[in-house]
């Protein structure tokens, strides 16, 4: 009698599961069978054949989105709906029961299910960059008046006149100030008594601040003088020279960022685009001798001097010296100093990084161990150094302007390309059988811009490998100077210029008698011309917020 009441249990839970998922298979169909319909009614071209004209199109649309993801499965097997693709109607011709997904649905419903990071992804692609970039903190501008007296060597009948310049400018930030110091330079000319028109200079030193507020300590500063106004009057007989200078400064404070820029139909800029950071612990171990047992160590500075870096396929690597002061006492309670240069060396993978980028090294000394060994005349050390690398490389981007950014950046003026020859012949210290090989590049650059021209001077500097009569390898060094110009158009004085030069080819040549050389050098200049200005932009939120990561 129990197992028929079991089993009549069990049977009655069976009826009750599947009367459940009928109804739910239902449902499902039923909504499903909603969207179809909604395409239908989309598909409609005339508004009056349409059963529910209080409803838009979008709206349709949209709901049979949310159909199709709320039940992926059912979509799975149902090949026969389509959507409309970039905006157009269905056909009247078309028949429903053939029609499939487009790539549109499935692309929001991928976008829907992994939190919309393939549509953050595709902006970012697109239409933003992440950029290194000088954000405009504050600015101000303030008038200096320097009055001096000034006694002359001879007496004067007249000041001819008085030229005047800014020396030794110097800027530190201070939180919400800018403290400003220079020398104002002034050459005073003036007519004696005898008419005699002499010189004499006058070196004025001077300070002031001025308020920037969002200005801290580390920010960059850039200071503009413009001396307005120079009033000259002979006192006293006309041995004293009593002047008035007004001097306009103009100061500047940026911040360098990493920020997140659109791009659009702004001007063309020239950017540094972020490809890789990355940041790497290295310990630095040392020992060093102290001149006199010592007791105690009171102190040790260190810091990072001559830091460089060399960038590799997917790696930077880093030198440099931590150099350290090290205070201590003495068995008679002194206290001494020894100072000590400790060299290092390290990498960091940075993937994406190539050598023709640009890499920033910031090191940060965390912590210093140090223990007394062998009486006190040994001092063992440990320095913990951070490195944080970051690298960069030089692009071009038309920026889209807005107002919640002010930042400073170079726009493009122009550019062109220009090949020089360069033909020389030097005489070798020994005759030669062979020139194995030449090194050359191009050094000290300098650049001069003039109206719709740019000057150009250099040193093409060649270490010159070859073969003497005894079979012997020697090398000869050489520097050879040129000098050229590149037209750029719109380009003006003031303006920066930038150049990339490439030896493209040389060519040597032995001639008799053979310790005669004759070389040609083909050398290829790019010439950017820029100048510095300063646009708003709109604020860009990335995949790691408005400022990127890394900072």
């Amino acid at each position: 009698m129990f197992d028929l009441f079991i089993m009549a249990g069990m049977m009655m839970g069976f009826m009750l599961s599947s009367l459940y998922v009928y109804q739910q298979w239902l449902n499902t169909g039923k909504e499903i069978w909603n969207g179809v319909g909604a395409l239908k009614f989309l598909k409609s071209t005339n508004s009056d054949q349409r059963s529910s004209p209080a409803i838009t199109k979008e709206e349709l649309e949209r709901q049979y989105i949310d159909v199709m993801f709320n039940h992926d499965n059912k979509l799975q097997e149902l090949n026969t709906i389509q959507t409309f693709e970039r905006g157009e109607r269905l056909n009247d011709n078309d028949d429903v029961d053939q029609l499939r997904c487009t790539h549109d649905v499935v692309q929001v419903r991928q976008s829907l299910s992994e939190g919309g990071s393939n549509m953050v992804e595709i902006n970012q692609t697109n239409q933003i960059e992440l950029v290194k970039i000088p954000v405009v903190v504050g600015e101000n501008t303030t008038q200096q008046m320097l009055v001096t007296d000034l006694a002359l060597d001879y007496p004067a009948l007249k000041v001819r006149n008085v030229d005047a310049c800014i020396r030794d400018l110097t800027a530190t930030v201070i939180n919400n100030k800018v403290i400003v110091q220079g020398i104002l330079h002034k050459q005073i000319f003036y007519v004696d008594l005898n008419n005699v028109v002499r010189h004499q200079p006058e070196d004025i030193p001077f300070s002031f601040f001025v308020d920037i507020p969002g200005a801290e300590p580390g920010m960059d500063v850039q200071i503009h003088p413009e001396i307005e106004h120079i009033k000259t009057e002979l006192i006293k007989d006309c041995t004293i020279i009593h002047q008035k200078v007004v001097i306009e400064f103009f100061v500047k404070v940026t911040d360098t960022q990493q920020i997140f820029v659109a791009i659009g139909a702004g001007p063309l800029t020239k950017l540094q685009r972020v490809i890789g950071e990355n940041s790497v612990q290295t310990l630095i171990p040392n020992e060093v001798e102290l001149p006199v047992p010592a007791i105690k160590i009171v102190d040790i500075d260190a810091e990072v001097r001559d830091i460089t870096c060399d960038i590799i396929e997917d790696k930077v690597i880093i030198q440099g010296i931590v150099h350290k002061q090290v205070f201590y006492i003495d068995t008679e309670d002194i206290e001494r100093h020894v100072a000590e240069d400790v060299p290092f060396s390290t990498f960091v993978d940075v993937p994406g990084a190539e050598p023709i980028h640009t890499c920033q090294v910031h090191p940060t000394i965390e912590f210093i161990k140090r223990e007394l060994m062998d009486g006190g005349t040994l001092l063992l050390q440990e320095v913990v150094l951070e490195i944080f690398v970051k690298v960069t490389e030089s692009v071009q981007l038309n920026l889209q302007l807005g107002e919640d950014i002010i930042v400073k950046v170079p726009e493009v003026i122009g550019e062109n390309v220009r090949q020089i020859l360069l033909e020389n012949i030097v005489q070798l210290p020994v005759p030669a059988i062979k020139i194995k090989e030449i090194e050359a590049s191009v050094q000290k650059i300098h650049t001069t811009v003039i109206n719709n021209k740019v000057i150009i001077q250099g040193i093409v500097h060649k270490q010159i490998f070859f073969v003497d009569e005894e079979n012997i390898e020697r090398h000869l060094g050489e520097d050879v100077p040129f000098s050229t110009f590149v037209d750029v158009q719109h380009a003006q004085p003031g303006m920066d210029a930038d150049v990339d030069a490439i030896i493209e080819f040389v060519k040597p040549e032995l001639c008799p008698p053979s310790d005669m050389l004759t070389q040609k050098v083909v050398i290829e200049l790019f010439v950017k011309v820029t100048e510095t200005t300063q646009l708003g932009i709109p604020e860009v939120i990335g995949p790691y917020g408005p400022y990127g990561a890394g900072l």
